[in-house]
């Protein structure tokens, strides 16, 4: 059964309140309320007088979107946009009377201008519709050139001709944001919400799809990241002034609204290094990587971070070293052994080689001697191309007299090789350190034995001989034989000089 067609009559009721600046009412103004129609936009306007209360009722109205609009001598214009009328409900305004002059608004006709010079007619007036997308489109141009200041200007301009342009409302609150004025942008962004709100329930001209619906979600989408900017630029603040906690708290809050802000994660991963949380940041400078991978800040920080953590393990394992050391001065060989091999655990492969010596050092202390030797060994595998190992291996053989062991670690052979020139460099090179004195006179030995005519190899093992009082009788046949076959006269001068020496300590 059809129902008749007053039952089905929408029954909306309006109640507009005109009030001024101070809150009191306005009588007796025209109130004037037009429907938003895409479809037919000259729609017909519906007109009431304020009471002695400053009320206009408008009822009986149908489901809609409209515009109210009153006009009063002494005011400028009074506009309310837009409010919705919608399920046979009740909605109330206030419309705010400003005093100023007259003037025409957006959507009126542009006025006829007056007659050109010598009768000529006046040029076409441009729509201030048309003037507020110009000025839009330079206040963009301006924006994507982060000159806000003048974004800014250009937007405010623009809405001052087209006070309701959602768009202007939302690029205005965008290039606000950008400058972190967020107490700024929310009111615009929220404005612009409620404009693109109303219009999309304005059915769109045929054929086409409403135009708002896409803008209505991107302000929607930014009014709820606010926060997250609000907290990252309160993180950014903290960590500016070196308050990492409350910096990497607010970083933290901030990635529940923002979460695809890479410059979140690049901030707080920042504030962690400086509280090396270093774990924490590796994890969040890979999020703002994966989000901007070419970003060279985040890639260096991505190194620092790793740098800066390699040496922090290393300072710690230093200080677990340095009590395995008062332990060790203090003949506590046992529990040196233990801290040293605690630090050993801390460090990266190539890092363990220092803390290996040291735990060679202690097994040795404990008479460990199979223990000692793979601790040296294992030393100088991990960093093969570093003398420091090869000299702590060395220096062990030394200790325990095992010299041809320890020449072989030098001369990179077995056991006594190596022609005799390379033995010789070996030597002179080890007869520079006290540590190595009993190794370089190996090589030596051996530089002989490899070759009889080297002169120089006798020389040089006699004059160490003769200096260190080891062996006396050994450094004189060494010298002696040097006078025999040497060439280098200083080096001969030397020798004879040194010989009368041996004679003289010889015979006491």
């Amino acid at each position: 059964m059809l129902l008749p067609a007053y039952v089905l009559a929408a029954s909306n009721t309006l109640d507009v309140k005109c009030v001024d600046k101070s809150g009191a009412v306005v009588a007796g103004a025209k109130v004037e309320i037009q429907k938003i129609d895409f479809q037919n936009p000259d729609q017909k306007w519906k007109d009431k007088k304020s009471d002695n209360n400053g009320l206009a009722r408008f009822d009986k109205m149908d489901d809609g979107v409209y515009r109210v609009l009153s006009r009063k001598p002494g005011f400028a214009p009074a506009l309310y946009e837009y409010v919705v009328l919608k399920g046979d409900k009740q909605e109330n305004i206030n419309l705010l009377f400003e005093p100023g002059a007259d003037h025409p608004l957006y959507f009126e006709p542009p006025k006829a201008q007056a007659q050109g010079e010598e009768g000529k007619p006046a040029p076409a007036v441009q729509s201030m519709v048309s003037q507020a997308i110009e000025t839009m489109k330079a206040g963009l141009a301006d924006l994507q050139g982060q000159k806000f200041a003048d974004a800014e200007n250009k937007f405010k301009a623009a809405l001052a001709l087209f006070p309701s342009s959602a768009d202007a409302r939302y690029y205005l609150g965008v290039t606000y944001g950008q400058q972190n004025k967020w107490d700024l942008a929310e009111p615009e962004l929220k404005k612009a919400f409620d404009i693109t709100g109303a219009l999309m329930q304005v059915k769109p001209v045929q054929g086409q799809q409403n135009p708002y619906g896409q803008l209505h979600q991107n302000v929607e989408g930014l009014l709820q990241k606010i926060p997250g900017f609000r907290l990252l630029a309160q993180g950014s603040e903290n960590l500016k002034n070196k308050n990492y906690k409350e910096a990497i708290a607010a970083f933290q809050e901030s990635v529940k609204y923002i979460p695809d802000n890479a410059d979140a994660y690049y901030n707080m991963a920042l504030a962690q290094a400086n509280s090396k949380m270093f774990d924490e940041a590796q994890q969040n400078i890979q999020k703002a990587i994966a989000m901007k991978p070419t970003e060279k800040a985040y890639t260096d920080l991505k190194q620092q971070i790793e740098d800066l953590k390699a040496r922090d393990v290393v300072e710690k394992a230093q200080l677990i070293v340095n009590e395995g050391e008062d332990l060790f001065k203090k003949n506590d060989y046992a529990g040196a052994l233990q801290k040293y091999q605690q630090a050993k655990a801390m460090l990266p492969p190539k890092g363990q080689a220092i803390a290996l010596t040291l735990v060679g050092k202690a097994e040795a202390a404990l008479n460990h001697q199979d223990q000692a030797l793979a601790a040296y060994k294992q030393a100088m595998e991990l960093d093969p191309g570093n003398d420091r190992f090869k000299l702590a291996l060395a220096q062990y053989y030394v200790s325990q007299k095992k010299y041809d062991e320890a020449l072989a670690v030098y001369s990179g052979g077995g056991a006594g090789t190596g022609s005799d020139q390379a033995l010789f460099k070996l030597g002179q090179s080890l007869s520079k350190d006290d540590a190595n004195r009993q190794v370089a006179e190996l090589a030596f030995e051996k530089a002989i034995q490899a070759n009889p005519a080297n002169a120089e190899a006798y020389y040089e093992l006699g004059m160490m001989l003769y200096f260190s009082k080891e062996n006396d009788k050994h450094a004189k046949e060494l010298l002696t034989k040097y006078m025999e076959i040497g060439k280098d006269q200083g080096h001969m001068d030397n020798a004879k000089g040194s010989l009368v020496i041996l004679d003289r300590r010889l015979k006491q």
